[in-house]
Order: C-alpha cells, then structure tokens, then sequence
C-alpha cells in the first residue's frame, strides 16, 4: 500500500512493550518506510533488542524532510549502538538517544543545527565522547531550547575526569535561548560540562548526582546567575530512603518547580550536611525564599542523632533563608531540627538566636507521632528577643502518590 501511496509525509511510531517480540512482518514495515527517506518526517521507535542492528542500519544517508527523531532500546544494558556515520538530517529540529554510543564526528550534530530539543540519556565517558568537540556541537546550536544529558558509568570519577579531559577546555559556550537544562552523572561527568556552558534565559535546571556532591559547587552558581529567571518563593528539602531532593518554586501557588537537585544518598546526616552545601552555593538564589518546607520520607532517621555535628549541619542548612516567613517541618524530622534550634537558645539571648531565619513568623510541624514540646524553648527566645513566632500543629494524613495533605491546625502558644 504505502508503494502505490501519494508522496505525503511519513510518520514512523513503534513504541514496543518491554522486549517482547515484534508482530509478524512489523520490521518490514518499518524497514519499507524508513526506506522512503524523502518523505519521513518524524521517527520514534521503542523495538526489542534484536530487532535494532538492522533498523538502525537502515537509518543512513540523508533524511531532507526528518523532523522529529526518538529512539530508545526498552532494555537498560549497554547497547553500544551507533548511528551509521553517513545518516544526515538538515532539518532535524528534536533528537532523543537512549543507550546510544555517540561519536561527535558524526554529521548529526554538526549539521543538524537547528536542533531545539537535545536528550542524550546513559551516555558512557570513553573515546566516543569529548566534553571539548561536544562543547562546540552546542555552540553551533542557536536555536537549541532544552537540553538533558545523563551520563551513567560505573567508572570512578578520576577516571571519568581524565577520560573527558584529554585536552583542555577553553570553549565557552552561551546558549541564548535554552529555558531548559538537565544533567544527569557522577560530580565529575556533570562538572566537565556545567562551568563551560550559560544560558542568560534559563528557566528550569535539574541536576542528579549519581555519587554525592563535589567538593565544591561554583560551577552551579554560575549557570543559573547571569538569569533573572530563577528566584524563588518557595524552596523544599526531602529526605527519602536512598535520596535528597530539593526543589525550588517561584512562588507558593506554583507547583511545577523550577530548580530541582537530587543526590544518591541513602545516610541521613550526610544528606543534611549536602543540603546546606547546596543551599550555600547558591545562597543568592534562595534569598527571597518565603516559604521553606522540610520534609521526611525515611524508616530511619540516624543511627547518631543529636550530635554536635548534625547541629552545625542544620544550622547552615538554615543560615541562608533570611527571608523565610514560614517554616513547616514535616513528621520525622521535629525531633532532630528543635533539638539543633535548642543549641542557639543554650548560646544565650540575642545573637543567633535572632539571626537564624529573621524574618521567620510561623513554625509549622506535623504532629504524626512527634512531640513539638522540643519547639517551645525556641519559640519562647525569640518572643523574648523582640520577634515572635506563631507555633502551630498540623494534624495530617497521606494520600495517594506519598503526598500530604492538612486536614486541620491548632496554634500553640
């Protein structure tokens, strides 16, 4: 049928289940279309494993009308697949490749520069890839608008480092219409990349590091600070089993969030002392930040609670919201946060007491099996200092999809 058809464009979508076997004469279908290489404009393809050599194979030479490419095996091994070097699209404006190889001297990048979308997921650091020639790809990208690259490699870092830095980096590459930037790797995978790159009108950035944070994070202040984009209302720490996520929000009433960092992290006290790292570096970011929730999702708290290092933890952690007006801290963590607002009471009256959350007006915890007593000397230091605060207890319940919802309050005085 498709021989005898008019010549109008062809869209290619096989979006397979898992690695189960394709339909008889499937492949042929595809192979058939994908052979009209003047008409395809848009390809997405999820195939068993077995069936890709010979798709991929097929996917060469010039494609002048392909708009919209998406392949990705339906298999987490390493695929070490390869586009055919001589596959080329001019008009290619959005390329997804999951668990592909990626040679830069291959022509789609280098000619493909109207990209607006580029996700590159479970790339590999090794002689296919060179943070350098990527870097001048990017460049050649003037319309580029999102942009997510998650790297996964059980390579150490030192090994990961000195695999992408064969030659030094001097390229500096501004990308002036990115809204969009994601990063997904080891500290040393996302900190080849991320000092070299700005991008004047971002608007959302989301980074996951595989391996904890690096020493130090400057590299993050300076995507996000040449933007007036990104301030935030609103910021959010969650401790989960094996994560720290924070999130940022422009302001209270947005719920889609604009900056989001997640750590692999399973230790409690480490993922405490990584927030306040992050909060540090980019302390700027989240100094118009009103709203600051801290929530806990874990069995375990920590197997040494209370220690005068946890305290020193919390208090960075803290230290760089001066205008946070409400804090609510969810069930689990009440114990461990007024146990380390307690030490500033114990320093004595004034001093940190007052400079810790100055503006901060409302204390609201969950009362899921935790006492808020330990909030009271607290409360009572800065009533005494001049600044009040309103305790209030939150009676909550979960719902579905792990998120908590207020079913009723009660101040305390």
């Amino acid at each position: 049928m498709l021989a005898y058809s008019p010549p109008l464009p062809l869209v290619i979508d096989y979006m397979g289940g898992g690695n189960l076997p394709m339909a008889v004469g499937d492949e042929e279908v595809i192979l058939f279309a994908l052979r009209h290489r003047d008409r395809v404009r848009r390809i997405r393809l999820q195939i068993p494993f077995q069936n890709f050599p010979k798709v991929i194979a097929t996917i060469d030479n010039e494609f002048p009308m392909l708009e919209y490419l998406y392949i990705a095996p339906p298999t987490r091994r390493n695929a070490n697949l390869i586009l055919p070097e001589t596959f080329n699209a001019p008009r290619l404006c959005h390329l997804v490749l999951k668990r592909f190889e990626f040679p830069m001297g291959s022509p789609i990048l280098a000619t493909a520069i109207g990209i607006v979308t580029l996700t590159l997921e479970f790339l590999h650091p090794s002689a296919h890839f060179r943070s350098l020639d990527f870097l001048q790809c990017l460049s050649n990208m003037s319309r580029l608008e999102k942009l997510t690259i998650t790297f996964h490699s059980p390579i150490p870092d030192d090994d990961i480092e000195g695999q992408l830095f064969r030659t030094p980096i001097t390229t500096h590459v501004i990308l002036h219409k990115l809204r969009w930037l994601g990063f997904k790797g080891t500290s040393a995978c996302v900190g080849t990349l991320l000092p070299h790159i700005s991008a004047p009108l971002l608007e959302k950035l989301e980074i996951i590091f595989f391996n904890g944070l690096p020493s130090s994070m400057p590299y993050l202040l300076h995507i996000v600070s040449p933007t007036e984009n990104l301030r935030f209302g609103k910021a959010k720490v969650r401790f989960d089993e094996k994560y720290l996520v924070v999130t940022a929000y422009l302001d209270n009433e947005v719920k889609i969030y604009t900056l989001g960092i997640q750590i692999v992290c399973g230790h409690f006290n480490s993922q405490v002392a990584s927030a306040a790292q992050i909060f540090d570096a980019l302390r700027k970011l989240f100094s118009a930040v009103e709203y600051l929730i801290l929530q806990h999702q874990r069995s375990v708290v920590s197997s040494q609670r209370n220690s005068q290092a946890d305290q020193v933890h919390w208090h960075n952690l803290l230290r760089p919201f001066n205008s946070v007006k409400t804090l609510h801290v969810s069930s689990g963590l009440v114990r461990e946060l007024s146990s380390a607002l307690r030490i500033l009471v114990e320093d004595g009256p004034g001093g940190p007491i007052v400079e810790l959350l100055p503006q901060l007006k409302e204390l609201s915890y969950s009362s899921r099996g935790d006492n808020g007593d330990g909030f009271a000397p607290f409360v009572r230091a800065r009533r005494n200092a001049g600044n009040p605060i309103t305790l209030l207890r939150q009676g909550i319940r979960l719902v579905r999809e792990r998120s908590w919802i207020m079913v009723h309050g009660e101040a305390q005085q």
